[in-house]
């Protein structure tokens, strides 16, 4: 009974994954901090999803391509996928597709400790669970899930004063030292996370940012540990209208608005050219978000008000016998 009712709530989610065009950029402003993709994080073949349910998460791994369910698993603890910019971007989901990481939902900057869940993205079942001193969110995770990068935020109030910081999930250790470019070292980067896209091959991890005083992109090397800090300083339009996306062959990466091609970022030198009214080109890179947001918002929302009542249902009974 339990199989066949999440079945069919889960193909529900599946079937509006389905829908519409890439979804585009929503107004910046609000930190990415505790935001949740509720529209999960997917490659090129499978989608996931955490769903709220109740005192637990029912996890789900979808086929893309019919939509059926490909496996899932109910876990006794709350997660959720991590957003990894203001736009909802999904993160947590290695290159290879082996490694899911897992976040609290609703990070709170005077938290004193946060917890993160690593999963078999194969099986969708945890095989590490990490804590964190004081409030850290996910930011990305290295092709073959060795490395995470996590986003340690340095102030109780202000969620723009944060260090990028590496863990390294084989050993199970913090690396000492921060991630940032050599040449910005005294120049901290803050601001917030508009929206994100990777290379195809999953190494680089481009964040947009709206800056305190100018915009950026923030380049990571998920595979070396380095940062680059590009800086947009003749970008005429307002990054939170922007779209961001890597070319198949990841040499360039383009920020569009509305079909025209704002900024062209060479991704072997980092060098930023503004063609102005030359029409953009570029496809969006491989897994990134292609649903309607709203219809997933709320597709996710009935699931786990549902999920939630089945649950407690369930509880009641067994409680009864």
């Amino acid at each position: 009974m339990r199989r066949g009712i999440v079945g069919a709530l889960v193909g529900s989610f599946a079937l509006a994954v389905g829908l519409g065009e890439p979804a585009t950029s929503s107004g910046a402003g609000a930190p990415v901090a505790g935001v949740v993709a509720w529209n999960g994080v997917a490659d090129t073949e499978t989608r996931y999803a955490a769903l709220d349910a109740g005192e637990g998460t029912m996890l789900v791994r979808i086929s893309r391509d019919s939509g059926d369910i490909v496996r899932h698993r109910y876990v006794d603890e709350q997660f959720a996928i991590p957003a990894v910019a203001d736009d909802g971007s999904g993160g947590g989901l290695s290159a290879d597709g082996d490694t899911l990481v897992l976040t609290q939902p609703g990070l709170r900057l005077r938290r004193s400790t946060t917890r993160l869940a690593v999963l078999d993205a194969q099986r969708l079942a945890i095989v590490d669970r990490i804590k964190f001193d004081g409030a850290v969110s996910f930011d990305a995770i290295s092709p073959d899930g060795a490395r995470l990068y996590v986003i340690n935020y340095l102030s109780r109030r202000d969620p723009t004063k944060y260090e990028v910081r590496a863990y390294n999930l084989d050993r199970g250790r913090l690396l000492a030292e921060p991630i940032v470019d050599p040449e910005e070292a005294g120049d901290q980067m803050y601001g917030w996370a508009v929206t994100r896209a990777n290379s195809p091959d999953g190494r680089w991890a481009y964040t947009l940012y709206q800056g305190r005083e100018e915009d950026f992109i923030h380049a990571l090397d998920t595979e070396r540990g380095r940062a680059v800090c590009i800086d947009l300083d003749e970008l005429e339009a307002k990054v939170w209208r922007l779209d961001m996306s890597s070319s198949p062959d990841g040499r360039t990466l383009e920020l569009t608005q509305d079909g025209k091609r704002e900024a062209v970022v060479d991704t072997e030198t980092f060098e930023v050219s503004y063609p102005g009214d030359a029409a953009a080109s570029a496809a969006p890179a491989p897994g990134n978000d292609d649903g309607r947001g709203w219809i997933l918002g709320a597709v996710v929302g009935g699931i786990a008000v549902l999920l939630t009542g089945l649950l407690v249902r369930r509880r009641r009974a067994a409680a009864a016998t």
